[in-house]
């Protein structure tokens, strides 16, 4: 039972459904998250989590519903939508590319790219990501050795 006591969840779901050709791996869910709670998502296996964390990262369409982010209806269309919201996915170590360091795998497909002609040509801010990345691990306690070797 939550104490929590504003009527707005910071992120809402409602009607969520996502079919894959005959298998409904979403059938009309809601979800709600509200400020400074913490929220879990337990279920059997091929209950729907993953589909429905997809969907509320930008991951993945859905056939129906809605997505409201501070009551506002938003389009959850790519991950960086989501990204710019505050929200972000932690998958399991599996899903981690072993051959990059950890700052490189933090910053997977969102890079900071060095501004004018040096960040169309690739090159990133490393020095800022790096300091991000050490920044939220010491935040969530994490332990990591080197942000510079292989994970």
């Amino acid at each position: 039972m939550s104490s929590v006591t504003t009527a707005t969840p910071v992120l809402q779901a409602r009607g969520l459904s996502r079919q894959f050709g005959h298998v409904r791996a979403l059938n009309n869910v809601d979800f709600e998250v509200y400020p400074g709670e913490v929220t879990a998502l337990i279920g059997d296996n091929g209950a729907g989590k993953s589909t429905l964390v997809k969907a509320l990262s930008g991951n993945l369409a859905v056939d129906e519903g809605e997505i409201r982010f501070d009551g506002k209806p938003i389009e959850m269309t790519n991950p960086q939508v989501a990204s710019s919201l505050g929200i972000e996915t932690v998958y399991q170590d599996l899903a981690l590319a072993p051959h990059l360091d950890p700052v490189q795998n933090m910053y997977l497909g969102r890079e900071i790219r060095r501004p004018g002609i040096a960040g169309a040509l690739g090159f990133m801010k490393t020095k800022d990501m790096a300091k991000a990345s050490r920044a939220a691990f010491d935040e969530l306690g994490a332990t990591v050795r080197s942000l510079s070797s292989p994970v």
